[in-house]
């Protein structure tokens, strides 16, 4: 672990090292970000008081794609940390962590061209929620304000470094999936949009949603809830 203060972003202090030479696993953390991202760009407000992690790791073999399975590492991390009852944690397909519904974490997984795996993580951790720049898309939250308990994200930090090096499974996501059996929208990568009831997340870590009678698989995209079922 490498604790830094203030940074643009610890996924960009994290393929620096890399490049420099040092050899992973190893991971960034930084006590806030000023320019912290998310996927497809969009800005991650990260403050002093978040866990803002990048790790540095090999990559896994695969299927399934590691990326899905990393939210699995962080709400472990939280449920150990918290005491939170686990049902409480859903992972959102593909890529965040949600608490009684409001995203409290997300990650972003890069891949450099010799197979290394830039793993970034943010979790809304030992701050209060008004300081967040919320998200049209979903609401979210911190674990200070949901649970109204302090949290030490150094510890946190290192707990989710340790997780994500063991071995996780599509069958363990399913068990905590957001949205099973719910109906949900989304858009594809191309721009397509996409309707239908979760059925779960598939080997190969697509979406599987029951869409006019019939099953498809989304290899990516974002989707939200429309209504339960």
């Amino acid at each position: 672990m490498i604790p830094l203060d203030s940074v643009v972003s610890t996924m960009d202090e994290a393929r620096s090292r890399l490049e420099a030479g040092v050899s992973p696993p190893f991971a960034i953390t930084a006590r806030q970000q000023t320019g912290g991202r998310g996927r497809r760009g969009a800005r991650w407000h990260s403050p002093t008081g978040g866990v803002w992690l990048t790790a540095v790791i090999e990559e896994p073999p695969a299927p399934p794609p590691f990326a899905v399975l990393v939210p699995l590492a962080v709400r472990d991390a939280i449920i150990e940390a918290c005491g939170v009852e686990p049902e409480r944690l859903e992972v959102k397909w593909p890529n965040d962590l949600l608490l009684d519904g409001k995203k409290v974490s997300g990650t972003l997984c890069e891949r450099t061209h010799d197979g290394v795996l830039l793993v970034g993580i943010g979790v809304n951790a030992d701050f209060e929620a008004p300081l967040l720049e919320l998200d049209a898309g979903i609401p979210a939250t911190t674990l200070r304000s949901s649970l109204t308990k302090r949290v030490n994200p150094t510890l946190m930090s290192e707990s989710i470094f340790q997780r994500l090096q063991s071995v996780r499974t599509i069958e363990e996501l399913n068990g905590c999936l957001a949205y099973r059996g719910d109906r949900v929208g989304g858009v594809q990568p191309d721009g397509t949009r996409v309707e239908g009831e979760v059925l779960g997340v598939a080997s190969d870590g697509a979406l599987r949603l029951l869409v006019g009678g019939q099953e498809r698989h989304i290899l990516s995209g974002a989707i939200h809830n429309v209504r339960a079922t």
